[in-house]
């Protein structure tokens, strides 16, 4: 009959580890069934992983002469990782060659650096003009 009050004081002194242990196994299972599911999804983000991003963006890129190569420029822009990709908000761009010189805008650009491409892609406009004028000859 002793053993009868000592049973309800021992059950209370191992309860609160009975149910951490509980606790712990629940929490492990949990999180074994999500990262599985997670690891799934993973992989579909994995190329919009985004290196950084800037807002009121520009870049220059200049020939050995000094002359203009590449100017880009833009309201925001973001880079992506996994494709080297540089997508530029209300983009305006302008580049020159020996004759010519080009000025682009859009809505947004996409800079390809692997390809070296560039997409323009909503209210596109592109101006080419000769650098060397009849009226600047003289």
């Amino acid at each position: 009959m002793n053993r009868l009050p000592r049973l309800p004081s021992a059950v209370l002194h191992f309860f609160p580890y009975v149910v951490m242990g509980l606790i712990t196994l629940l929490s492990f299972s949990l999180l074994k069934s999500t990262s599985q599911a997670g690891s799934a999804g993973e992989t579909k983000t994995a190329s919009a992983d985004i290196d950084y991003f800037t807002s009121g963006f520009s870049s220059s890129q200049y020939l050995q002469s000094g002359d203009l190569k590449l100017k880009v420029f833009g309201s925001a822009a973001t880079h992506f990782v996994a494709n080297d990709r540089l997508d530029v908000q209300n983009a305006q761009i302008w580049t020159n060659n020996a004759q010519m010189s080009y000025r682009f805008q859009a809505n947004q650009a996409q800079l390809l650096s692997s390809s070296h491409q560039i997409i323009l892609m909503g209210n596109v406009q592109i101006i080419a003009r000769n650098r060397y004028h009849k009226d600047d000859a003289k």
